[in-house]
């Protein structure tokens, strides 16, 4: 039986990366939800890869990175979705987070008594996301 080895890396805190940005941006006077989308390069709140726009702290979070950065683009796509679509994260990029939030259902049964019970799992996806502008 193999195991997965376990990552020496310290793990980042997406949470306290995106209040510190949030905190940074109210500090330098910038409100950064009522702001209006037009003033994003290229127009607009930021989009996957295929054109669907971010929601929830994912649209805010992406705005103010792009804002900060300077990004003239509002497209964000991960690394392999990147190679898949013909293009390079260039070498030493640094990317942004992108967390994604569900619930799925499972059904067991209960050693017991073999009655069947629906449990519901929430989990937290957090994916590196970056900007497509060149």
């Amino acid at each position: 039986m193999t195991f997965p080895r376990k990552s020496s890396a310290p793990r980042r805190d997406v949470a306290a990366e995106i209040t510190d940005l949030i905190i940074a941006k109210l500090e330098a006077g910038v409100l950064p939800w009522s702001r209006p989308w037009g003033l994003t390069g290229a127009g607009g709140r930021p989009l996957r890869h295929c054109g669907t726009p971010y929601t929830g702290i994912n649209a805010l979070y992406l705005w103010a990175i792009g804002d900060a950065q300077g990004f003239s683009g509002r497209n964000w796509m991960t690394y392999r979705q990147a190679t898949e679509l013909g293009g390079q994260v260039r070498r030493g990029e640094h990317g942004a987070h992108s967390v994604y939030y569900s619930t799925f259902s499972k059904t067991e049964a209960d050693r017991i008594t073999g009655e069947a019970a629906t449990k519901n799992i929430r989990f937290l996806r957090s994916y590196t996301v970056f900007n497509g502008a060149p």
